[in-house]
């Protein structure tokens, strides 16, 4: 039934969201000083919501002065971002929202009344997304689509980047142009008493003497690798780095592709785990919101690719890439990628 109605939602939300908020507004005075701003993306995913955190840093980083609102969906936008200074409010749809109907009414309503100097939406393809664009008052409202930019730039395509790209189009030749800068990368702004636990935790599973190679097996649906395929790459990685640490990261269904062969660590606070990440020396993963926590924890990361498209959420920064499973040469770019990560730390 739930379903049902759900499905009602969104076909009733794109009704409604359908042509609109779909072109850019920009008021070439106003958004020179911008003082309050909001992000859109009203998504419970982890990864999708931690894709967010470069356009936060690149919105910090211009007008440093603002106050950021986010409208996102689920529980989790306080834990993430919640060390990010800026950000002043949370307006937080209900995952299930026919089972929390006055807070998904509450929640726009609060957000309706808010005025703001700059709106973004970085979830274009969200229904929820677009309506809420529309909805917001203010003089300056950008809509992450593939425009201008995307024949410029061949990484445009990228969820973590879009957006910096938009900013950096609408701003460029000003004063606030940034375009010759460096990107941001996903950044949960771990603190230093964090990363003190999470050293003292890692030193307790494993020894203390040596680095660690850190594994997450599992991911959702086909994303996921089987352990015939996981437990035979465990096993060569033994062979190959007897002088390091292998430490498997497991997911909150406590599930393990190589059968718990490995030292293991679970947690549900996001954020501990993402600092006891922050001491690996690599994290190889399956793509999944594990594989962004472990970009925020600023090691370098190999992610493996099944199923989505690496171009759009694959790592990067901090000597981070992508593998496709599929490609002819995949097992070989993997060796290489494990070891030349390695041999720079």
């Amino acid at each position: 039934m739930s379903f049902n109605i759900n499905h009602y939602r969104r076909n009733i939300m794109r009704g409604i969201s359908a042509g609109i908020g779909k072109k850019d507004k920009v008021d070439k005075k106003r958004i020179m000083t911008v003082r309050r701003v909001l992000i859109i993306r009203p998504n419970h995913r982890l990864g999708n919501q931690l894709l967010i955190t470069p356009l936060i840093q690149e919105i910090c980083a211009t007008y440093p002065d603002c106050s950021i609102d986010l409208f996102t969906k689920g529980g989790l936008a306080p834990i993430l971002f919640g060390e990010y200074p800026n950000i002043r409010h949370y307006f937080m749809l209900p995952k299930k929202h026919f089972k929390q109907l006055h807070k998904y009414i509450a929640t726009w309503f609060k957000m309706a009344f808010h005025r703001y100097d700059l709106v973004i939406n970085a979830g274009p393809s969200s229904s929820s997304g677009s309506f809420a664009l529309k909805l917001v008052s203010s003089p300056n409202k950008l809509n992450l689509k593939e425009a201008i930019a995307a024949t410029r730039h061949q990484d445009y395509i990228h969820m973590a980047k879009q957006g910096i790209y938009h900013l950096r189009e609408t701003l460029k030749g000003t004063v606030l142009d940034r375009t010759d800068k460096p990107f941001p990368t996903l950044n949960i702004q771990l603190t230093a008493a964090e990363l003190d636990q999470g050293k003292r935790i890692l030193d307790s599973l494993v020894s203390a003497d040596k680095p660690t190679i850190m594994l997450y097996t599992y991911a959702t649906g086909a994303k996921c690798f089987s352990p015939d395929w996981w437990i035979p790459y465990y096993e060569k990685l033994q062979q190959e780095y007897p002088d390091y640490n292998i430490l498997e990261i497991l997911p909150a269904e406590n599930v393990s592709m190589i059968g718990f062969k490995a030292p293991s660590y679970l947690s549900m606070d996001l954020r501990t785990l993402t600092a006891v990440m922050a001491h690996g020396a690599v994290l190889i993963g399956t793509d999944s919101g594990m594989m962004h926590m472990g970009v925020c924890a600023q090691i370098p990361i190999v992610g493996l690719f099944n199923v989505t498209n690496p171009t759009i959420y694959g790592p990067y920064g901090n000597g981070s890439l992508s593998i496709n499973i599929h490609d002819e040469q995949a097992d070989t770019l993997l060796d290489e990628a494990v070891r030349k990560i390695l041999k720079a730390n």
